[in-house]
């Protein structure tokens, strides 16, 4: 069982790289002229593999547990960000903290139906 901090380390790592990939693909590198285009799809390509690897590396046990961090975050992650840059700079603070809540919420929600 992965404990808790490893368990953030992780879903630190596997978001942020797979956050990277996302913004990349949506700067379409093939759309890039020269070096641009070939170093941003190998940079993109390089994570993507590392993530790969990443998986191949883990015990069955611990992958199930990592599967549950996914594109699928990054997805949401990115539609909260958007929200967020619509917030004015003096109510960010007060969002970022009702989402705190709502996150611990949904965390007790989850564990008490288990």
């Amino acid at each position: 069982m992965i404990d808790n901090k490893s368990a953030a380390d992780f879903y630190l790592l596997i978001t942020c790289l797979n956050a990277a990939c996302y913004a990349i693909t949506e700067m379409e590198p093939d759309k890039m002229k020269g070096n641009d285009k070939v170093n941003f799809k190998n940079l993109r390509n390089f994570m993507l593999n590392f993530l790969k690897g990443l998986e191949r590396r883990t015990t069955k046990e611990k992958f199930e547990e990592l599967k549950q961090y996914n594109f699928d975050n990054v997805v949401l992650m990115t539609e909260l960000m958007a929200t967020m840059s619509l917030l004015p700079p003096g109510q960010v603070d007060w969002f970022l903290g009702e989402v705190n809540k709502l996150t611990f919420a949904a965390v007790n929600r989850a564990l008490s139906e288990k």
